[in-house]
């Protein structure tokens, strides 16, 4: 199987950000050995996969916008500014974006990279400090991150921590200084143990 690659034309038959030689001679400089175990076609495959699952994982959050509306891929774009304030060309697909396919296509040998479940059985059930009080439920849905991968895309789409809800509870005695002005902000944490706890 022979794929079409993305060569920063806006293709619109490709299906992968990189060849699997150049991923190969990637893995190769990083010591990723579980790549050059696998035929060309199965590293192919993967390639089809990580292309396909960055596209789809980022989709509304890359920088700038597509070179073409027929081109196959979400790069090239246009309009793309590095975090250092340099214009990204749009003739040729960013070398992060390889690297990140290849990242992801190593990831794709063994597991899906989108949408899976870890172990949160030791996740916090409950825990109370200061005013500040988190839980977890048992069976909340957590997602695998990759922070090496989210780096590497940092200047080139919108990626970064995850988003992390939590239960603030305040005491009677809290709820009551609060209702007794109305001025007084729980979340001002140096105003709260100020004025609540005496701090």
């Amino acid at each position: 199987m022979t794929i079409s690659v993305e060569d920063g034309t806006g293709k619109t038959d490709a299906v992968s950000y990189l060849s699997a030689a150049d991923a190969l001679a990637y893995h190769v400089a990083h010591g990723n050995d579980a790549w050059s175990d696998e035929d060309t076609a199965t590293q192919e495959a993967a390639l089809v996969r990580a292309t396909t699952a960055l596209d789809s994982w980022l989709r509304g959050s890359w920088s700038g916008k597509k070179k073409t509306q027929a081109q196959s891929l979400a790069w090239p774009r246009t309009g793309v500014t590095d975090e250092d304030g340099y214009t990204v060309i749009d003739t040729a697909v960013p070398l992060v974006i390889e690297q990140a396919c290849a990242e992801v296509a190593l990831i794709e040998l063994t597991e899906r990279f989108i949408q899976q479940s870890v172990d949160n059985s030791n996740a916090v059930a409950s825990e109370t400090v200061g005013p500040i009080s988190v839980s977890y439920r048992a069976d909340a849905p957590t997602n695998k991150r990759y922070p090496h991968i989210e780096a590497m895309l940092r200047g080139v789409a919108a990626v970064g921590a995850p988003q992390v809800s939590m239960n603030v509870y305040l005491t009677d005695a809290e709820k009551d200084a609060l209702d007794d002005d109305g001025e007084f902000d729980p979340f001002d944490y140096e105003e709260y143990f100020a004025e609540i706890k005496g701090y």
